[in-house]
């Protein structure tokens, strides 16, 4: 009997195809997962005032999404120094917030001074430094524009801008989200998240974050009691700073922690499918302690100025307060005219109050080489340097308010992009400030 040669080569041939193409197939699939991930993702812009491509957009912005602002443990403005090229952020007095882009900047953080870094959330121009202070959380993204922005986003952004944009509510599903970070000096931040989509055409998203976390510094009270005899000062057991607001303070209470919430509730409707309206309500708190000045130990190490205790410990006798809220509205209109063209009208309101209280000199008294006045004091109204600095800066009370409002024409093509508007903008600023030093003379002098 002979062997069926014709049925077994079909059914050779037939496995030969089809090992070939699953061999095919394999090799398929593992490209398009290599060059998946080739793949650069899409960042999406508003650096033109237009939704562009990162990699298209002929402006140097840096856009950090909400994903790494948490990795890097990144909370408010202040965290992304050091980590955007040609990007530096100091704390100021009064609260205020000096942002540097490319070496420029404003030292002005008063009520009538304007940054030279305009700060916008949500496309909105935010004037107050202060401002810069409060959390960033449930974010799209941050974009930071370098160099002069004034053409598109308007006043103050000579050195360049800084764009928060809020995550909108979404339609497509309803969700919620808790996340917890704990780190060294009892830092615990907790952030609530809850999109809630209605329907199709309308979702609400709230979201709550708060932040607590210890000073860092070595914080010690002041009892400076100056033994300088040469000069006439004689140690006799009594302080001689002012003991009125020295009071023991936990490490919670310390200068350099952090105390402060925030919360937000924002509405996303859509009126017809071609209008949508977004109106966002947010709330911030802060009731750290602040800044106070510290000495580079580095710095002073192995001159007349060196530092005498370690390097991270502070002498205080007015331990610092602040009481800062931050009630803000947004609204954002749009109509899309046409797939190309869209009108958009942006409104925001915020109303900012704060008190605050802080030791300027940080326990940093004259060296005995400095020193020239002499006890007891002469009558020529010469005190000359005294060995021992006491001052403090009260934010009695202090209102700043301001109104924006900004139309905009947009229209684009695969050569063309226009934008034009209109921006109007009005502030009225009030602040009951006062300072104590009590020791600069005889008799010292508030102010």
């Amino acid at each position: 009997m002979r062997p069926n040669r014709a049925g077994f080569t079909q059914t050779v041939t037939a496995a030969a195809v089809s090992l070939l193409a699953g061999a095919a197939f394999a090799q398929e699939t593992t490209t398009d997962k290599d060059n998946a991930k080739n793949e650069l993702p899409v960042v999406v812009v508003n650096a033109t005032r237009v939704s562009t491509s990162l990699l298209k957009t002929p402006v140097a912005v840096t856009a950090i999404t909400q994903e790494a602002l948490s990795r890097e443990g990144i909370h408010d403005v202040r965290g992304l120094s050091g980590t955007i090229p040609n990007f530096q952020i100091s704390s100021g007095a009064d609260s205020g917030i000096q942002i540097n882009i490319r070496g420029v900047g404003s030292t002005n953080f008063t009520e009538i001074g304007d940054p030279a870094v305009g700060l916008h959330v949500g496309g909105l121009y935010s004037p107050r430094p202060q401002g810069a202070l409060a959390l960033m959380f449930d974010l799209e993204q941050v974009e930071v524009l370098r160099g002069p922005q004034g053409t598109l986003f308007g006043r103050n952004s000579t050195g360049g801008s800084v764009n928060i944009i809020p995550a909108k509510p979404e339609f497509g599903s309803s969700y919620g989200n808790v996340e917890a970070d704990f780190g060294n000096y009892r830092k615990r931040q907790i952030n609530l998240i809850q999109n809630l989509a209605v329907n199709d055409k309308f979702a609400l998203r709230a979201t709550v974050s708060k932040i607590t976390r210890d000073g860092w510094i070595n914080q010690q009270q002041d009892f400076t009691d100056v033994n300088l005899p040469a000069h006439g000062f004689v140690a006799d057991g009594i302080p001689d700073v002012d003991q009125r607001r020295n009071t023991l303070v936990s490490k919670s209470k310390y200068y350099y922690n952090r105390d402060e919430w925030a919360a937000r509730i924002a509405g996303r409707l859509k009126l017809t499918d071609n209008i949508e309206w977004l109106l966002a309500y947010e709330k911030f708190q802060n009731n750290s302690a602040g800044d106070v000045a510290m000495k580079d130990c580095d710095m002073a190490a192995g001159t007349a100025f060196a530092c005498t205790g370690g390097k991270w410990d502070v002498k205080i006798n007015v331990p610092g307060k602040t009481d800062m809220s931050i009630d803000t509205v947004r609204s954002n209109l749009v109509w899309n005219l046409s797939p190309n063209s869209s009108v958009e009208y942006g409104f925001s309101y915020a109303n900012q109050k704060r008190t605050q209280q802080a030791d300027d000199d940080g326990g940093y008294h004259p060296i005995a080489s400095q020193v020239t006045a002499s006890l007891p004091v002469g009558h020529d109204g010469d005190w000359g340097t005294w060995p021992v600095s006491d001052m403090t800066s009260f934010t009695l009370g202090s209102t700043y308010k301001s109104s924006v409002h900004e139309l905009q024409f947009k229209h684009h093509t695969d050569t063309l992009q226009l934008v034009t508007g209109l921006f109007w903008m009005h502030e009225k600023n009030a602040i009951d400030y006062a300072q104590e030093q009590l020791v600069t003379a005889p008799f010292g002098f508030p102010t």
